[in-house]
Formats: C-alpha cells, sequence, structure tokens
C-alpha cells in the first residue's frame, strides 16, 4: 500500500512537473524590423500562469491595434500584470547595439529604439473597457532610465490616436500559442508520470539484478 501510495506522489510530481515546464520550456524571441533598433514582435513569450504567447506592437490607437477583436486580458487586470512583467523580463536582458533596450531613448520623444513604425517608447495592454467601451484602462511598460517598470496609465479612448494622448506608446496584442494544462488534462499526465515511475523502477530492477 505504501509502495502504491509513493508511485502515486511520484507520479503526480511528474505531472506537475510536466505542466510547470509546458509554461517555461520555450524562451522568448524579440523581432527587429530588418537590421533596425524597432521592435516588431516577441516570439514564445512565457506569462507564469497564462501560457505561452506570439506579441506583435501596432499603433496607434485601440480601435485599430485591435481590429474590434478583444484583447486577450480584457477583464484581466492581474493577467494584464503578468503580461506586462513578462515582457519586460524579456526586454531588460534585449539589448540594441551594445545598449540595452530603452537605453537608446531620448528625452524629447524621439526614439533610437522603440516598438513598431513609429519607434514609440512605451507599450499598452488593455485590461477594462468603461464608459460605455469608449475608453480603455491600461497597463504600461515602459523604461525609467535603468529598468523596464509596471505601472497603470489613465483611460484612453478606444478612438483616440496615440499620438495625441499617448505619443510614446504602441498597444500589445497577444496570441496564445500554448495553453496552459487544465485540470481535465491532469488525468492523463498522472498516467504519463506513471509510466515514467514504472520504465524508473525497471531499470532501477535491472541494474539490481546485473549486480
Amino acid at each position: 500500500m505504501a509502495t502504491r501510495l509513493h508511485s502515486a506522489l511520484l507520479a503526480g510530481a511528474v505531472a506537475t512537473s510536466v505542466i510547470a515546464t509546458a509554461e517555461v520550456a520555450q524562451s522568448a524571441t524579440p523581432d527587429f524590423n530588418g537590421g533596425s533598433s524597432i521592435l516588431s514582435s516577441i516570439t514564445d513569450l512565457s506569462i507564469p500562469g497564462y501560457g505561452i504567447f506570439d506579441v506583435n506592437f501596432r499603433t496607434p490607437n485601440f480601435n485599430g491595434a485591435y481590429g474590434g477583436n478583444n484583447p486577450f486580458f480584457l477583464g484581466n487586470e492581474a493577467g494584464a500584470d503578468a503580461a506586462v512583467d513578462a515582457i519586460n523580463s524579456v526586454l531588460d536582458i534585449t539589448s540594441v547595439n551594445g545598449l540595452e533596450f530603452g537605453e537608446g531613448l531620448n528625452n524629447n520623444g524621439n526614439t533610437n529604439q522603440g516598438f513598431g513604425a513609429t519607434q514609440r517608447n512605451a507599450y499598452l495592454v488593455p485590461y477594462l473597457l468603461q464608459n460605455g467601451d469608449s475608453e480603455v484602462l491600461n497597463k504600461l511598460g515602459s523604461y525609467d532610465g535603468d529598468d523596464w517598470v509596471r505601472s497603470n496609465f489613465a483611460a484612453v479612448a478606444v478612438t483616440e490616436s496615440g499620438s495625441q494622448t499617448a505619443p510614446t506608446t504602441s498597444y500589445a496584442i497577444f496570441t496564445q500559442t500554448q495553453a496552459v494544462p487544465t485540470p481535465a488534462l491532469l488525468p492523463g499526465l498522472i498516467g504519463f508520470g506513471m509510466s515514467v515511475v514504472r520504465k524508473r523502477k525497471k531499470q532501477q530492477d535491472n541494474l539490481l539484478s546485473a549486480a
């Protein structure tokens, strides 16, 4: 009985490991337009608790960026926070021509590095529509001179051009490429874990027999 319990617990641990690995196995890759310093997208971004995503950066306004589709994290402020933190973790280790990404930004609003065709120096992740869906609340990812940081951003009209209200921002568009395993998948994962346990035990028995 104790042996079976131990095997079941070990199988559960293997299944948990599979879930964790599914979220972090892929490393994110920043994609630039040609040889420029304009960041157009990030591929294979792992957002803990939400899965793996490809991210594109677009301007100039909410409606134009999302084309009538709901942003992935709309209605999920915690998810938007996690998304910004994940992007920032990639930007903090990204360099362009020997400079940390963001370090080449000018204080006057012009940029040597940035997002999208206009080289904007920050990005927004929308999480809530309000006032009859005429305004959107966002999380902001921006460079503070040393690191990429997350903050709240004032409500912006969904039709308003970023050049009018937020001249240095682009919108982040998330496409999920790998979901987090759901509880419905756990029996299969535990079955996989049990097969790993049995295989490991058989290998150990073979080694003992050979000895």
